[in-house]
């Protein structure tokens, strides 16, 4: 599972989009934070990891 290098998925994008207009502003894929997350808020100190429909 680890080799698995999917980004920028479908769900990602949608999930983006709506705290893009709920004017949350975040980063894709940052590089200086820590671990391999989403979207981060670094502000706020928080990841968001987005499984989409392939791990389920």
């Amino acid at each position: 599972m680890g080799a698995i290098k999917n980004k920028d998925t479908k769900e990602e994008f949608c999930l983006a989009k709506a705290l893009w207009k709920r004017c949350y502003r975040y980063r894709i894929h940052d590089k200086t934070v820590f671990g391999t997350h989403d979207l981060s808020f670094k502000k706020y100190k928080i990841a968001i990891f987005v499984d989409g429909k392939f791990f389920h």
